[in-house]
């Protein structure tokens, strides 16, 4: 019914929250569970084991995510240490090549010194 004087109702200006969120499988099946439960003591007994349940079921969650987070590292570690050895192989690689050049330009010094005549 309108205010005295009004034709109509004033607009309602409220904000009622975030909606409810979603409802898991899971949820659901435990509140079919304690609907059907009518004696209090078993309730409890129901709510207990149900909380039980859920606690489990984020710490085994929590566990997970830990094994995805500690395999992660585990397999940045490794292609840090990979990429590591790679370079310390390409520098290898490049010394190498370089005491070869070496080697090669003293082997041809030596080979025109032994070639040019000696003066006495």
């Amino acid at each position: 019914m309108p205010p005295h004087g009004t034709q109509h109702l004033p607009a309602l200006r409220v904000f009622l929250g975030p909606p409810d969120p979603e409802i898991t499988e899971e949820e659901a099946r435990y509140e079919s569970i304690l609907a059907r439960v009518s004696d209090p003591q078993m309730r409890k007994r129901y709510e207990a084991e149900i909380a039980r349940m859920r606690l489990d079921s984020i710490l085994e969650q929590k566990r997970e995510r830990e094994l995805k987070q500690q395999l992660a590292n585990a397999e940045a570690q490794f292609r840090r240490q990979q990429a590591e050895w790679e370079a310390l192989r390409q520098q290898a690689t490049e010394r190498q090549e370089s005491n070869e050049r070496n080697l090669a330009r003293l082997k041809e010094e030596q080979t025109k010194q032994a070639a040019e005549p000696v003066e006495l």
